[in-house]
């Protein structure tokens, strides 16, 4: 089959052809703001076209209108069909005023959660280290530029934003910064690399003899299904994988869209886990990519009251890491909330006001803006509590 690369003017025309009761107006909409790549295995090999809209991999790699909030839509059909019934504009001015309307609407949908941009990024001798992210002390994130264009992500726990070609992108064009970043900084332990040909980057990194982790988001409508974990997790043990992380959708572009409320993602996970090999129980989660860290959800618990009067439902939470190291020692606990799908949606447990991390994580962020959180020395370790 003849590689091609899709862009969003193939919408309009194919869903004309294979999907005529969609919407095509909806669908090229929603592909102005969320980036569309797409090619003709894909199209051709893997979607079901007789169960579409529904496909998990339509679903996938096509934007849907509903990841937009309703006004957030009208405002880009608005701005489509005044393009359309402008003749008199060259079209160079129409594509600017397309764009300019997705970047207005793209800005409002949370591109870089957690702290990323403001928080993460390091820097070298009082530059930052581009395409770079130093969160966590022992690890460091690089994204490099050549793999940007990805027309499938299905590994990351934020599905919405590629952001190629923008300033929102991040992308190191500079390895050797990244070397000297490293050489400099000798607490790193890990390097993560973002991007690429997953099937061909498994060949090449089990030949050298390396061992290979795997991690997935959970998102709705998708893989929201212990089967599918299970069945997942099994075929990355065969492959000489270990399953290592299920994650929870960020907080960030159509979060609304694929978000699995956290019980429901507890439930999710041990049914997958139970049905799993045993070489696959390595695997832990549903975790977090929250500002503190990462935090995992290890069970749904019923307490005694604070009042003394029968039981209260909690989740018992921790740290797996942490932006201070000293943060993964101890278990707290979160008021249940059946609709919660992130950190921000929770409560302290047992009547506190903020749970026992929240005060230093925004003193961090309040003080030395020349360091990410990696670069940061925690010698005083807080004292940590329970709620």
């Amino acid at each position: 089959m003849k590689w091609e690369l899709y862009s969003k003017n193939i919408i309009k025309p194919l869903l004309a052809a294979r999907a005529p009761h969609l919407n095509a107006r909806h669908y090229d909409a929603a592909a102005s703001v969320f980036p569309f790549r797409n090619n003709p295995y894909v199209i051709n090999k893997l979607i079901d076209w007789s169960n579409v809209p529904e496909d998990p991999i339509f679903r996938l790699t096509f934007p849907q209108p509903d990841m937009l909030k309703p006004e957030q839509l009208e405002s880009m059909l608005s701005a489509i069909l005044t393009t359309e019934m402008c003749d008199h504009v060259k079209e160079r001015c129409k594509r600017n005023f397309i764009v300019d309307r997705a970047k207005l609407i793209r800005n409002g949908l949370n591109p870089h959660p957690a702290g990323q941009k403001e928080e993460n990024v390091p820097k070298l001798e009082g530059r930052d280290v581009l395409g770079c992210q130093h969160k966590y002390q022992e690890t460091v994130l690089f994204f490099p530029a050549e793999v940007g264009l990805s027309p499938v992500r299905l590994s990351l726990a934020r599905l919405s934003f590629t952001d190629v070609g923008s300033k929102q992108q991040f992308k190191g064009k500079v390895p050797q910064l990244l070397m000297e970043y490293i050489a400099q900084h000798r607490q790193v332990k890990d390097v993560l690399f973002t991007g690429g040909d997953p099937m061909e980057a498994m060949r090449l990194i089990r030949k050298t003899g390396a061992n290979i982790r795997t991690q997935s988001p959970l998102v709705r409508g998708i893989n929201d299904s212990a089967p599918v974990w299970t069945e997942m997790w099994n075929q990355q043990v065969k492959l000489g994988a270990i399953p290592y992380y299920m994650f929870i959708e960020r907080d960030t572009g159509a979060h609304d869209y694929f978000s699995v409320p956290l019980a429901r993602a507890y439930e999710i996970f041990n049914d997958a886990k139970s049905a799993a090999s045993g070489c696959g129980r390595t695997v832990r989660g549903p975790s977090m990519s929250a500002g503190p860290g990462k935090i995992e959800i290890e069970g749904i618990s019923d307490i005694p009251s604070e009042d003394g009067k029968g039981l209260q439902k909690v989740f018992n939470l921790k740290f797996l890491q942490a932006r201070n190291p000293a943060w993964t020692k101890a278990p707290f606990y979160a008021k249940f909330d059946p609709k919660a799908t992130w950190l921000s949606d929770l409560n302290p447990a047992f009547g506190g006001d903020k749970f026992f991390f929240e005060q230093e994580y925004e003193d961090q962020i309040k003080s030395d803006s020349s360091k990410s959180s990696g670069q940061m020395d925690f010698s005083e370790p807080p004292s940590c509590g329970s709620t």
